[in-house]
This record gives C-alpha cells, structure tokens and sequence, in this order.
C-alpha cells in the first residue's frame, strides 16, 4: 500500500478496474456492511455519521470532529488496509468539506500529484 493512488488502481468490481467507472457502480450505508472485510471500500463521513469510518479511524462512534484532530475547513483523505482489501476514508470537518475532498478523489487521474501518501490533507 504505498499510496492513494495506487489503492485505487488496485479496486476492481466484477472484474473492471474502478477508475473504468463513470459512477460507483454500488452504495451502501455503513449499518448495511455487516463484514466490511468481503469489500475494497471507499468511505464518506465524518466519523460522527458513519460507523465504519470512526472504526478504520479507531475511535468511538459518533466522535466529533475535536477528538481527531481535524480543524475547521479542512478534510482527509485516507488509505487504510482492510484484509486483503483496501478502505478508502473521505471525510471534512462539515459537509463542504467533505464534498471538496470527495471531488479531489473523483478525480484522482488528474489528481495523483495531491494523493501521495496514505494520508492526506485537503
């Protein structure tokens, strides 16, 4: 796992390399993944909305933005290993930024200079 972009170079569905996909091909909520370990991931939240990002994060669910350091304006991007699989996080310390960092990763063929790294600041 040596960086974002090579995580997700490494996600397929059904056989197809994600970055193949002009829309994800599935969602689902985080109370709906009972194993998340069957799944390459890419997670959206705060950890105060959805469980499994405050579980990849190894804190408590919900936790506030205050007790993962994360400062006003700002959002993460996070690779983390899942199994044999991978967990993308995306989250911001609102909803703005939130979609901001969500954006960057959408476009991560024309935004492999910014996802060096596992972990990430936008």
């Amino acid at each position: 796992m040596s960086d974002i972009t090579a995580g997700l170079s490494n996600i397929e569905i059904d056989g197809k390399p994600l970055a193949n996909y002009d829309v994800a091909p599935s969602g689902m909520l985080d109370i709906q993944i009972t194993n998340p370990e069957q799944y390459n991931l890419i997670l959206i939240g705060r950890p105060s909305e959805n469980k499994l990002v405050a579980q990849f994060l190894g804190v408590n669910y919900p936790t506030d933005n205050s007790q993962i350091g994360l400062k006003e304006g700002e959002a993460k991007i996070i690779l983390r290993k899942n199994g044999d699989k991978v967990a993308v996080l995306v989250f911001g310390y609102d909803g703005r930024n939130t979609q901001r960092a969500a954006q960057i990763l959408k476009d991560y063929q024309n935004n492999k200079d910014k996802l060096k790294g596992t972990e990430i600041s936008v």
